[in-house]
């Protein structure tokens, strides 16, 4: 795989922007996190002790942001531009494609699920965007809550490096986790059409009407269009759509698409249709979805999060896709792990 440089760009989550550093966030990096000895206890660097060591540090990054292999995020909330913690490539193995990340976040957002968010975005954005096939991520061994978070953000645990890093003058063991292209985008392209006809759960049921042959050169993947009807009722309540394979405008439009009819709306039938395709992709060898839906579309929102879809950012659909012609101009990014 050949990597695709794009630099640090802003990355939009939940609650978080992922932005460039610049010189006035000094004082917050220093106050935040470089001079605390609880952040840096496991780390190779030692407090700052000076903001001017802060400044120093932070004037050698903008240095180096007119690179485009350089990848180094301050972590805000989008409602304030006060920098809370960090996020970085700190190794590039361009024969590999491999990504190594780093991250230090203000202690009193420990706990809050923040640094997962942010993780989940970065990979997110070094696998898609970037084309990284393997991104990793080290933890002193005794950082136990380092690697839940490397662990909640889809990062496999690999083992141990004895003595990898030193800290305070004293060799320290890492664990390594990593993540794969292929653990997060790759799906099946191949089903069986009579596989997936009808599913119920006694409640509602799907059937599939017909399926849209997949056409490489205007980048569609195959496409499975079911009726959601109530259990042996005659009268459609809607409609849900489901792509089978992976490319970039799967990602913006995603692998499941639905709608119910407004006089059934309110009754979580939408939640209700897509556990029944969780069923069907669960055993067709599917290891995640994504999900899209406008931001401002609530309803459509809510149903990812009863079902247990992660949103992992929100990003511009680019002008050459089909739902940027149709008037849409962000997008949602739910994964779901099945």
């Amino acid at each position: 795989m050949r990597l695709i440089h794009a630099g640090t760009q802003t990355i939009e989550t939940e609650r978080l922007l992922l932005r460039r550093f610049c010189i006035d966030d000094a004082e917050s990096m220093f106050n935040n996190w470089a001079d605390d000895s609880e952040v840096t206890k496991y780390l190779s660097w030692s407090p700052h002790g000076s903001i001017n060591v802060t400044k120093n540090i932070i004037s050698s990054w903008l240095n180096q942001y007119h690179k485009l292999n350089c990848y180094n995020w301050a972590i805000t909330f989008k409602t304030d531009s006060v920098a809370i913690g960090s996020i970085t490539v700190v190794k590039i193995l361009e024969s590999s494609a491999t990504a190594e990340v780093g991250y230090c976040l203000s202690r009193k957002h420990w706990g809050s699920g923040i640094m997962t968010e942010a993780l989940r975005a970065v990979i997110h954005y070094l696998l898609f965007e970037i084309n990284v096939n393997r991104i990793q991520a080290i933890h002193d061994v005794q950082n136990i809550s380092s690697g839940k978070v490397m662990s909640k953000a889809g990062m496999q645990y690999e083992g141990v490096l004895r003595q990898y890093i030193t800290t305070s003058n004293c060799p320290r063991d890492v664990a390594v986790y990593s993540v794969l292209n292929q653990d997060v985008f790759n799906t099946p392209t191949v089903i069986n059409y009579k596989q997936i006809q009808t599913t119920t759960d006694g409640e509602i049921q799907l059937v599939c009407r017909r399926m849209l042959r997949a056409v490489p050169e205007k980048n569609y993947v195959a496409n499975y269009i079911f009726d959601i009807k109530f259990y042996k009722g005659l009268f459609n309540i809607g409609k849900l759509h489901f792509k089978v394979g992976f490319n970039k405008s799967v990602y913006y439009s995603g692998h499941i698409g639905y709608r119910v009819y407004q006089e059934y709306r309110g009754n979580s039938y939408s939640a209700k249709a897509c556990l029944l395709i969780k069923n069907i992709a669960k055993r067709l060898g599917f290891k995640n979805v994504l999900i899209t839906n406008n931001p401002n579309n609530i309803a459509s929102r809510r149903t990812c999060e009863k079902i247990g879809a992660d949103l992992i950012r929100i990003v511009d659909i680019p002008q050459q896709h089909e739902l940027y012609q149709s008037g849409e101009r962000k997008t949602c990014i739910y994964q779901w792990k099945l």
